[in-house]
């Protein structure tokens, strides 16, 4: 349970490490509120560290698995250095407590990725910035989240409160910051239909952030930011 002096905090932080707006920071924590759990270790009333996490099932073909997403994972400042990170073992209850196959993490600075693997975790795919029918042919072949219309739904009101730029097209929801010229959130509803978009749309640059798993590479290609 999150108390309203832990939530203010929180967003505070959301905004400092991921440059949010404070809307921005209010919808991603609703929505990690709504549809999964936090975590965070804290040094009297102030939180030192905060992990939200949720679940999503990954498919490659007939092949399922579920997965538990990080979806922020953050020390404050004040604290880094001092043991309030995420630990090996913190990572094997996620996995006990949501009965998972795999927690997935995305970077934002792929400096992290040493502190990551240190935890168990591999690289499984790095950060770039491809065209969408390579984007989608890499999909294709490899395990990729499968996206409920409350999941779709929950990101698109973050896109909103972000004040970013949304297109549809057949089987695809991309979604662009603010300010930006490429994808940074590229939603395959169907694959089969996505696999031959419009020719504006196949014109898209995704920018893809460095994706990361525990405790093994699954063959894991997400073109969202998880």
């Amino acid at each position: 349970m999150v108390t309203a002096g832990e939530r203010t905090q929180i967003e505070a932080q959301l905004v400092a490490s991921f440059r949010l707006s404070p809307a921005g920071a209010r919808a991603w924590v609703d929505t990690s509120l709504r549809n999964g759990s936090y975590f965070g270790r804290k040094d009297g009333e102030h939180v030192a560290a905060s992990f939200a996490t949720e679940t999503l099932d990954l498919a490659r073909g007939d092949d399922r698995r579920r997965a538990v997403l990080l979806q922020s994972h953050y020390v404050h400042p004040d604290y880094r250095g001092r043991g309030y990170g995420i630990q090996r073992g913190d990572i094997a209850a996620l996995l006990a407590r949501f009965h998972a196959d795999v927690v997935v993490l995305s970077l934002y600075d792929d400096g992290l990725v040493p502190y990551w693997e240190r935890c168990g975790f591999v690289v499984e795919q790095r950060a770039e910035v491809v065209g969408l029918p390579r984007c989608l042919e890499r999909l294709r072949r490899s395990f990729h989240p499968v996206f409920t219309e409350t999941y779709v739904a929950e990101k698109l009101h973050e896109a909103a409160a972000e004040g970013a730029a949304v297109v549809r097209a057949d089987g695809i929801v991309a979604v662009r910051a603010r300010g930006s010229s490429e994808v940074g959130e590229l939603l395959v509803l169907d694959a089969v239909l996505a696999m031959a978009p419009p020719g504006a749309v196949a014109e898209m640059q995704v920018a893809l952030r460095t994706i990361m798993s525990y405790p093994a590479a699954i063959g894991l290609f997400c073109s969202v930011d998880v």
